[in-house]
């Protein structure tokens, strides 16, 4: 019987930073001749405004020229990627999951950048799916249904980690289990009960039992 983790990156296994993305946005509306700041004022408003789905917050950014993207993908990785890192307790989780289940990778960001930042922790995912690799980034569950076909996974084998509104709505659309971690983008007690998952987690070791109940 195969049991699966998919995993979300950004929030999940590696730091997460709002003034981070509110930087990286500002950067990104210099260049396409946008007042990213007349729109998004502070980061208070980027968090109510703008979703982690970042080609929806280009259009409303009102960029619509895809042939902008790798340019703007380009500086969203200098300027937020340079400033983030993995959990440090990631390799030992990571390897110890690998040895009882399917381990693998669902982000809204590039799977390149995914793969950068796990390093040799990489090794122990069967599968990273990012945003170059699917048509609809989540709440779509597009990489989930990818990643459930590759492996012959059943739903309720299958579980969605992420830190995110959107990470856990992919889920419940992919029909699987989910669990919200509170060390990444969610941080009040009202955010949590909102995206209202099957599980939340408050630790990391909690991921070594997530099939235990």
């Amino acid at each position: 019987m195969k049991k699966a983790i998919i995993f979300d990156c950004d929030g999940v296994l590696r730091t997460f930073s709002w003034q981070g993305i509110y930087k990286a946005y500002c950067a990104i509306g210099e260049y396409c001749g946008v007042d990213f700041t007349t729109e998004c004022p502070s980061v208070d408003v980027l968090r109510v405004k703008y979703s982690h789905d970042w080609r929806r917050n280009l259009t409303m950014m009102g960029v619509h020229n895809t042939a902008q993207y790798p340019k703007i993908n380009e500086i969203f990785r200098d300027e937020y990627f340079t400033t983030i890192e993995m959990f440090a307790w990631v390799p030992e989780i990571l390897e110890q999951l690998a040895c009882k289940y399917i381990v693998a990778v669902y982000s809204n960001s590039s799977a390149e950048s995914v793969v950068s930042s796990l390093g040799s922790v990489a090794e122990n995912c069967d599968m990273v799916i990012g945003c170059d690799e699917v048509k609809d980034l989540k709440p779509a569950p597009e990489g989930i249904f990818k990643i459930m076909k590759a492996f012959d996974l059943e739903s309720v084998h299958t579980i969605m980690v992420g830190d995110s509104d959107v990470d856990i709505a992919a889920g419940k659309n992919a029909g699987i289990t989910t669990a919200l971690v509170t060390w990444g983008a969610v941080d009040t007690q009202e955010e949590i009960d909102t995206i209202s998952a099957c599980k939340v987690l408050h630790s990391p070791r909690e991921l070594l039992t997530l099939f235990d109940n």
